[in-house]
């Protein structure tokens, strides 16, 4: 039952997630002040929309996650709970890329020019936390995996998660689409196999 639980939760979370990265993308705390502005006057109901599915996405990240732990713990002799743990981190994380977001929508009209400033580099720096959560959960799969493709994989994620995250706290686009598709495809590929009953963690003698 977990195995396709797991596959459910993660093709909900990528479809919800594709749905929120396509509605629309928030500008940087790099634009300029008029541009932020203009796009998040002209753009609210986009935006909170959007936000909207990127949270409901959020939730399910955490059964997904928890899926794949019990799916491990069914063929394997070891437990691995970091895999449920940084699912709840990325969840969280989230989570919390919405706030500073959803604040610019609420102030933008009658907010001062630090406030916007502040509040758009905040939406970036959340980005930061969300990424490093990803690797980290990149990094659980990785030592609780024994199969070849997965270790690579998440291996892969690991890598351009760190290096988006850090991009983004030097102001560099490095993988800006790199790094969230790679995540996806990593969750499409667990979930897909979840589904099919395919073993995601490798051999199950260890």
């Amino acid at each position: 039952m977990s195995s396709r639980a797991a596959g459910v939760w993660g093709w909900s979370f990528s479809i919800l997630l594709a749905l929120n990265a396509g509605m629309v993308s928030v500008p940087s705390g790099r634009e300029s002040m008029s541009t932020i502005r203009v796009f998040y006057e002209n753009n609210t109901g986009l935006i909170v929309t959007a936000q909207l599915f990127g949270l409901v996405a959020a939730s399910l990240f955490t059964p997904f996650a928890a899926a794949l732990q019990r799916q491990r713990g069914e063929s394997h002799r070891t437990t691995s709970p970091w895999i449920t743990r940084t699912g709840v981190a990325v969840t969280i994380a989230a989570g919390v890329t919405a706030v500073p977001v959803l604040w610019l929508v609420a102030v933008v009209d009658g907010a001062d020019t630090t406030l916007v400033r502040r509040l758009a580099r905040a939406s970036d720096l959340s980005d930061v936390l969300l990424f490093v959560a990803i690797a980290a959960f990149a990094a659980s799969l990785v030592h609780a995996s024994s199969g070849v493709w997965l270790r690579i994989s998440a291996t892969i994620v690991l890598i351009v998660s760190l290096t988006r995250a850090a991009g983004l706290l030097t102001g560099s686009d490095v993988l800006e689409l790199v790094a969230p598709l790679a995540f996806v495809l990593l969750v499409l590929a667990l979930s897909t196999m979840s589904l099919v009953r395919r073993p995601v963690f490798g051999d199950p003698r260890r």
